[in-house]
């Protein structure tokens, strides 16, 4: 994983995860209600989103996925690893899947 991202400081909570397949989290984002908690400046901002969605995957069942939070020098998302072994950024604040196009300081799942 690090060859993907080489300017990113790794950290891995444990030795083995499952990999999840892209329309299931697409499927599952479209249940989670974490995109509407509204916005609000510092208090509700971009690293809340992404820990609130991180934490859905702390249940039974759900905790073994491959999914994180990551930090970009200006901004918190969230990420997952597919059954290709892909790396998707998850925008938790929109359920927008995608691609990243800036530098990914820290990925810790």
């Amino acid at each position: 994983m690090q060859t993907h991202l080489p300017e990113a400081g790794i950290y891995l909570s444990d030795r083995e995860y499952l990999l999840c397949k892209y329309d299931d989290m697409a499927l599952f984002l479209a249940q989670d209600e974490t995109n509407k908690m509204g916005y609000i400046p510092e208090e509700r901002d971009c690293d809340d989103f992404s820990y609130r969605l991180m934490g859905q995957f702390s249940i039974p069942g759900w905790s073994d996925l491959c999914f994180g939070i990551v930090w970009t020098d200006y901004h918190a998302l969230n990420c997952m690893i597919d059954e290709d072994k892909k790396i998707w950024f998850i925008e938790p604040q929109t359920d927008e899947i995608k691609e990243i196009a800036h530098p990914i300081r820290l990925l810790v799942i």
